[in-house]
């Protein structure tokens, strides 16, 4: 493993481990800590044949996705449902803003070594960058099976105590921003490939005048 792939492993240990306030967010906001991963794993394979680690096209559209996806999203439901991004753990009225930009920082973080990590360590050694993409799959459905009666719960804090619960299928705005995210990505995913945009092809060198 290589210096920047070290130093992104460490940084994710130590936010996880030794900040009181990320060890509250790995119960609740970084359930999809994983997700992030595979979706900038999903941009990195299409790069894997580009001789830049970052090529112009695809690198673009794996932003727009971060932003529109993988921060944009979340950070709107955090807005309109603060409790259920909590988990419930947590009084989101007695939070700063401060920790929950720390924490869509570390979305991005993770997006970006989902984007860069599996493609180095694949180039280190052959299959470990598929087993490092198949490692965050356990790990989300793990997280997702642990969480589930929180996860799939909306209401406020005192709702949750109470009972009073919500699924996601039932609220418009949760409805309709799962097949909106899956379309947006299928799209940018399509457009990030090798040759995506292809433009008009070069002359054949073969003269059309006779």
């Amino acid at each position: 493993m290589d210096r920047k792939a070290r130093l992104f492993v460490t940084f994710v240990c130590f936010v996880y481990w030794n900040q009181s306030l990320v060890r509250r967010a790995l119960l609740t906001f970084l359930v999809d800590g994983p997700l992030l991963f595979l979706m900038g794993a999903a941009f990195g394979v299409l790069a894997r044949k580009e001789g830049n680690l970052f090529p112009r096209r695809n690198f673009t559209c794996a932003l727009v996705a971060l932003v529109l996806v993988g921060i944009g999203v979340p950070a709107s439901a955090y807005v309109l449902y603060p409790a259920w991004m909590w988990g419930y753990y947590v009084d989101s009225r007695q939070v700063t803003s401060l920790p929950v930009v720390l924490i869509f920082a570390l979305y991005a973080a993770l997006f970006l070594g989902g984007y860069v990590l599996p493609r180095r360590l694949e180039r280190a050694r052959r299959g470990t960058g598929w087993a490092a993409a198949f490692i965050a799959l356990l790990t989300q459905a793990a997280l997702l099976a642990w969480q589930w009666p929180r996860y799939f719960t909306v209401t406020t804090l005192e709702g949750f105590r109470e009972g009073r619960q919500v699924a996601p299928n039932q609220i418009p705005f949760l409805a309709w921003t799962f097949p909106c995210s899956v379309a947006v990505l299928a799209l940018l995913l399509w457009l990030a490939r090798p040759g995506g945009r292809s433009g008009p092809s070069p002359p054949s060198g073969r003269s059309s005048v006779p």
